[in-house]
């Protein structure tokens, strides 16, 4: 009788079969990816067939996002050590603003960044600039507005031990009974929302390797906020 998924090996076995899993996405997707390419490149696409494959590119890009953080996060459950580089933040996420509007042909992104004079940094490498992405990401999935406009605020919190980069959009909107405190919860029971969400929860699971936060919070007079806070780097 098969052993298949029991035993004290089965978490360790679950992350490799994921990264591997993962990266042959990856792979895949990069290849519909070029095949788009290849056709909207021709001359003989109407306005509407063309907006239907940036519309495919987009999800294409923010699916190759996802699957690319989930094998970062299944190497961690490998043991795989945390980024220790230190970054600027405000760097990151204007990186990562940049690649949202690679990732959205489809869409007018506009990704306004404002941040303190003192220089943010943290730890964290490469991971910081993935926890903006996939938060961006999620907040473009919860506003559905041909024109993407997000604010993004750069500040100082907890006396000097924190940077917070409070994502926010008045347009976008949480799931109905989204738990904003335990944005896990009923997963179960109510997988439609799951994707819109999908970056927020990428990006909770990440800052918290880097023993940092991301929450989620619903604005009284419509839109919402996703609050990612990572500990400051003090400088020697």
């Amino acid at each position: 009788m098969s052993n298949f998924g029991h035993g004290p090996r089965s978490q360790d076995d679950l992350s490799a079969y994921m990264d591997v899993l993962s990266h042959d996405i990856l792979n895949m997707n990069q290849t519909v990816l070029s095949c788009i390419d290849l056709i909207t490149a021709g001359e003989m696409l109407n306005e509407r067939s063309l907006k239907h494959a940036m519309r495919a590119t987009s999800q294409m890009r923010i699916s190759s996002q996802v699957f690319e953080s989930i094998k970062t996060l299944c190497l961690l459950g490998r043991g795989a050590p945390v980024p220790e580089a230190v970054v600027d933040l405000e760097d990151e996420a204007r990186k990562a603003a940049g690649m949202l509007s690679t990732m959205l042909p489809d869409r007018d992104v506009r990704v306004d960044i404002r941040a303190s004079d003192d220089k943010a940094v943290v730890r964290g490498g490469k991971m910081v600039y993935d926890v903006i992405l996939d938060a961006l990401t999620s907040m473009a999935q919860l506003d559905s507005s041909d024109v993407l406009s997000i604010d993004a605020d750069i500040r100082q919190v907890k006396d000097g031990d924190a940077w917070e980069v409070r994502i926010s959009d008045e347009h976008a909107s949480l799931p109905e009974s989204f738990d904003t405190e335990s944005p896990t919860a009923d997963l179960d029971e109510k997988r439609s929302r799951t994707v819109r969400v999908a970056g927020l929860l990428l990006s909770k699971m990440m800052a918290e390797r880097l023993g940092g936060s991301v929450k989620a919070e619903a604005a009284e007079q419509g839109g919402c906020s996703l609050i990612i806070t990572l500990k400051a780097e003090v400088p020697e």
